[in-house]
């Protein structure tokens, strides 16, 4: 499967990125299927004739198999430099912008995880695996 990324930004962009990738997404399962506009046919059924997840848990997934990846490099990378990376000084003045690490770091306090705990983790890919299917789980979200 071949899905686009979507790393941060604003809350509104990513809630209109995710609804043009499933629109998408869906009108390209429909014309595999050969599905036209007069078969009423639901988003869901389509995902799970075609056995594959709705768009924003696919990107979720790929995130966070992207930082097992990145975390597992030796520390001198740069790309592992960036995960680590905490910026010193005075920010802007007004509402923090959404960055990687702030998406991380909310995600990791919603499914109760801490940074150095997953860091550990990561150096064994399957417990790795385990963790990204767990946080990934495509039921557990309300769309």
């Amino acid at each position: 499967k071949s899905s686009p990324v979507v790393w941060f930004g604003d809350l509104e962009g990513i809630k209109k990125i995710n609804n043009k990738l499933k629109s998408f997404v869906n009108k390209c399962l429909r014309h595999v299927l050969n599905i036209r506009w007069s078969d009423t046919i639901s988003n869901t059924n389509l995902w799970e004739k075609n056995k594959q997840d709705p768009i924003h848990i696919e990107i979720k997934r790929r995130k966070w198999g992207w930082r097992g990846h990145t975390i597992r490099k030796s520390p001198e990378n740069i790309t592992r430099q960036a995960l680590d990376w905490n910026p010193k000084g005075k920010g802007k003045v007004g509402r923090p912008r959404q960055t990687l690490r702030r998406s991380v770091e909310s995600e990791e306090k919603k499914k109760g995880f801490t940074w150095a705990k997953l860091k550990k983790v990561a150096q064994n890919r399957v417990r790795w695996r385990g963790v990204v299917a767990a946080l990934c789980f495509p039921r557990s979200e309300q769309e």
